[in-house]
């Protein structure tokens, strides 16, 4: 297929993941934790390397990310979950990260490049101009950066085919879609109407609830209160908590199995979502082509979604969903314009 350099990037609390294309044309994806810690120095010298890899520096501070923020920050990894995350340190540690790892992953980035970003739906027309300054203010000012509503993404990833072109027996005219995009700080709703010729933003049907962090804090409160080791309440962080969600147990001098606490934290996130759901999405469900349930936390919802909902669609990697729909979606845009 003909080469259109477009990267998508979806800065997760939880994650970070990047969708490109290698100088074949091929999709490629990165993932890597969202953790930063203040740089440190590390004697040993393979781990010393590895630390490189995974260090960058913003304003002057040299901060550590992914891997070895995990590793070498232990509890210090820094985690803003808050509405102004975008203008934080961490968040342009994280943004500055995936471009080094695109580098150092062999990916062609020059000045044709575009950069697609998003959004929570609900901080979008308040943000998308500070996050595209933002994000070019790092990735580079010859560099065109998008940036969409992150439910757009997933809609994307269904619509268009790998090589940005209309999916096999889509269309954007005459289908209607919804999506559910199960976020760690936030879950997504929108639906997007095929009319008059037009694919349509449904306003009342876009809206947001609690995201993972929410059974994740839960989790991380009924540990807390319930589980005694020698006596002794333990302290779980947020982090430890989200993949205590996944994994079923916390490591605590040795693996403990939290299973039973799990199911009743993630209760919690499941019920939010299907009132939510019902809110926004009830009223137009049955007359939809299909409802995209994409994002990390979409395993946690996925029975409760389907059992309510018969046409669900669950993504084959959920996690990349949106970073693959914002790639596919500027490589449309290049395409188009190449044939103008």
């Amino acid at each position: 297929m003909e080469h259109h350099n477009v990267i998508g990037l979806d800065i997760g609390h939880s994650t970070v993941k990047v969708a490109y294309a290698n100088l074949a044309g091929e999709p490629q994806t990165i993932i890597f934790p969202s953790a930063v810690s203040p740089a440190i120095e590390i004697s040993d010298d393979s781990e010393s390397k590895r630390a490189q890899d995974d260090t960058v520096t913003i304003a002057g501070n040299h901060l550590f990310i992914g891997d070895t923020a995990e590793v070498q920050g232990r509890r210090n990894t820094q985690n803003n979950v808050s509405e102004t995350w975008i203008e934080s340190m961490e968040y342009q540690a994280l943004t500055a990260g995936a471009i080094k790892k695109l580098i150092q992953a062999g990916a062609n980035i020059d000045q044709s490049t575009m950069v697609v970003v998003g959004l929570p739906t609900s901080l979008y027309k308040s943000q998308r101009d500070k996050l595209r300054e933002l994000t070019q203010k790092i990735v580079g000012y010859t560099h065109e950066v998008k940036v969409l509503p992150q439910s757009l993404g997933a809609f994307q990833s269904i619509m268009f085919d790998q090589d940005g072109q209309l999916a096999q027996g889509r269309s954007l005219t005459s289908e209607s879609w919804g999506v559910i995009e199960v976020g760690y700080f936030s879950t997504d709703f929108m639906v997007m109407r095929g009319h008059g010729g037009k694919a349509r933003w449904i306003e009342d049907a876009s809206g947001i609830c609690s995201g993972v962090r929410f059974a994740a804090e839960r989790l991380s409160r009924i540990l807390s209160d319930e589980l005694k080791i020698g006596g002794k309440s333990i302290t779980v962080t947020p982090k430890e908590a989200e993949s205590a969600l996944i994994t079923g147990h916390i490591r605590y001098y040795g693996k403990i199995n939290v299973a039973d606490k799990v199911k009743r934290a993630t209760s919690i996130i499941t019920e939010e979502v299907m009132r939510a759901a019902s809110r926004y999405l009830e009223s137009e469900a049955a007359t939809l082509d299909g409802i995209v349930l994409a994002g990390g936390g979409s395993p946690l919802v996925s029975d409760a979604i389907k059992n309510l909902w018969p046409h669900v669609v669950t993504p084959e990697n959920p996690r990349f969903t949106v970073a693959e729909g914002f790639r596919r979606f500027g490589v449309g845009i290049l395409r188009a314009r190449a044939s103008v």
